[in-house]
C-alpha cells in the first residue's frame, strides 16, 4: 500500500460503506494543519511502507503581441491566447475558447484583421489534422468575413478574417470548434496547445512572417485523455470504532476514467483469469472518478483490474472463481495490477480527554501478505468530519514499523478532539 495515498472510507456513525476498503494513509510523509471543524477520532488505518513521489507540473500561459514593425499602436494584439478543452481520445472535435484581441486603429469595410490558428503542436503529438475544418464559433465585437485553410504551410493553419465593428476596440471568440480531428493514434493521455497569431490587412504579414519574427503565442494546454484505471497496493478489512462488524473486502480504485459504461473486473490466479470480483461503472468525465471500490469474494495476493465496455462482456455467464476467457479480457480499454493485503485492526471502546498528549490502545493488529507476512506496515490515526470523510492531511499519530501479527499496541496521539 502506498503511503502517499489515502483511500476514503465512510467510517462515521451509520455511514460505513460495507463495500469500502481500509484507507491507506501517508503516515510518515504527511503533515499539515488540522482543519478547523468538528472532528472525532473514528478511523484507524493500516499502511504498508511503500513510498511514492508525486510530480506536479505548472504550465504558464503565454501572451504574445503581433506587431507591425512600423507602427506598434496600429497593430492588433492578442490579449488572451485562449484555452483548450480536455477531450477523450476517441472524439474528433476539439475546442478553443476565450480568445481576445485588442486593436486601436479604426477599420473600414475593406480593412480586416487576420486571426491565425496553427495545429502544429497537435500534429507533433500524433494527432491528425489533414481533414480538420472550422465548425461553429461564437464571436463578439466583429463579424467573420472568411475562413480558409492555408495550403503553403508545413502544418495545418486556419486563417479567420474578421471585420471589426469599431465599437469596443476588442474582438472576442468565446468558442471555436475544430472538426474532423483524428485522435485514433493516441494510446496514452497527452497534453497539447494551439499556436495563434494576428495581423492586419494594412500590412502584408502572413502567419509565416509572424512565426519567423517570434510574434505568435500559445493557448493554455489541454489534455486528450484515454481510459485508465489506477489501483495502488492496499490493505483491506478493518474493524470499526462505532460498529461490531468489520468492513467488507474490496479493491479501491484511486482513479477511474472511462468514456464508456463499463464492467470493472478483478481477476487473480496463476494465469490471471480467475474471477475475484466485478462492478458495473457508468462513464466518467475526463477528470475521472476517484476512490471507487470493487467488492471481492477472494481476498489477498496479486490481482489484475480490467475495464471492459459493458457491450463486450456478459457477466451473467460467469461465477466467482471461474476463469474469464482471455479473448474477453483482451477487450479491456484499461488495466492495472494490485497486491491486496489482508489486514485486521481490533481495538476496544475508549475515552480521551482534551489533553494534548494521549494514547490509543489496540488489542491486536495484523497484515497478511500470503508471502510469509514479512511486509512492513504502520497503523495511522486520522480524524473524520461530521460527514464521515477522512481528513487525509491530518495524522493524529502512528505506530512504529510493524510486521505480521502484533498485540497490545499503543499509539501516542498528538491532538485529541472530543465530540460536543
Amino acid at each position: 500500500m502506498r503511503l502517499s495515498r489515502v483511500v476514503r472510507q465512510q467510517c462515521g456513525p451509520d455511514r460505513c460503506d460495507s463495500r469500502s476498503v481500509c484507507p491507506i494513509a501517508a503516515a510518515l510523509a504527511a503533515g499539515g494543519t488540522i482543519m478547523a471543524q468538528k472532528m472525532t477520532i473514528q478511523c484507524v488505518v493500516i499502511c504498508t511502507l511503500a513510498l511514492s513521489v508525486s510530480v506536479f507540473s505548472v504550465i504558464g500561459v503565454g501572451i504574445g503581441v503581433a506587431e507591425s514593425g512600423t507602427n506598434e499602436t496600429e497593430a492588433p494584439t492578442i490579449t488572451s491566447s485562449g484555452e483548450g478543452e480536455d477531450i477523450f481520445s476517441n472524439k474528433n472535435k476539439v475546442t478553443l475558447a476565450n480568445i481576445s484581441i485588442d486593436y486601436s486603429q479604426k477599420y473600414d469595410n475593406s480593412s480586416k484583421i487576420n486571426v491565425y490558428i496553427s495545429m502544429s503542436e497537435l500534429e507533433k503529438r500524433n494527432i491528425g489534422t489533414k481533414s480538420a475544418e472550422i465548425g461553429s464559433y461564437n464571436i463578439s465585437g466583429s463579424s467573420v468575413s472568411n475562413i480558409s485553410k492555408l495550403d503553403n504551410q508545413t502544418h495545418t493553419v486556419f486563417k479567420i478574417q474578421v471585420n471589426p465593428n469599431n465599437e469596443t476596440e476588442a474582438i472576442n471568440f468565446d468558442k471555436i470548434e475544430i472538426l474532423n480531428v483524428d485522435t485514433s493514434k493516441i494510446n496514452s493521455t497527452i497534453s497539447s496547445r494551439y499556436k495563434l497569431g494576428v495581423s492586419s490587412n494594412n500590412n502584408s504579414e502572413n502567419y509565416s512572417d509572424l512565426k519567423s519574427k517570434d510574434q505568435t503565442t500559445r493557448s493554455t494546454s489541454f489534455d486528450i485523455v484515454v481510459s485508465s484505471v489506477e489501483a495502488p497496493d492496499q490493505a483491506t478489512i478493518s474493524s470499526q470504532i462505532l460498529a461490531d462488524s468489520e468492513t467488507s473486502p474490496g479493491v479501491t480504485l484511486t482513479n477511474f476514467v472511462s468514456n464508456n459504461d463499463s464492467i470493472v473486473i478483478v481477476t487473480q490466479g496463476y494465469n490471471g483469469t480467475r474471477l475475484a470480483g466485478f462492478e458495473r461503472q457508468s462513464a466518467t468525465s475526463v477528470s475521472g472518478r476517484q476512490n471507487t471500490t470493487i467488492g471481492l469474494r477472494n481476498i489477498g495476493g496479486k490481482k489484475t483490474v480490467h475495464v471492459i465496455p459493458d457491450s463486450d462482456i456478459n457477466m451473467t455467464n460467469y461465477d466467482y472463481g471461474e476463469h474469464i476467457p482471455k479473448s474477453k479480457l483482451d477487450a479491456a480499454i484499461a488495466t492495472d495490477t494490485v497486491h491486496v493485503f489482508v489486514s485486521r485492526i481490533k481495538f476496544p471502546d475508549q475515552v480521551h480527554n482534551r489533553s494534548v498528549n494521549s494514547t490509543l490502545a489496540l488489542d491486536r493488529v495484523s497484515l497478511r501478505d500470503l508471502n510469509g507476512d514479512k511486509t512492513p506496515y504502520i497503523v495511522s490515526i486520522h480524524p473524520i468530519t461530521t460527514d464521515g470523510d477522512i481528513v487525509d492531511s491530518t495524522i493524529y499519530g502512528h505506530s512504529n514499523r510493524l510486521t505480521g501479527k502484533k498485540e497490545g499496541i499503543e499509539i501516542d496521539l498528538k491532538y485529541v478532539f472530543s465530540p460536543k
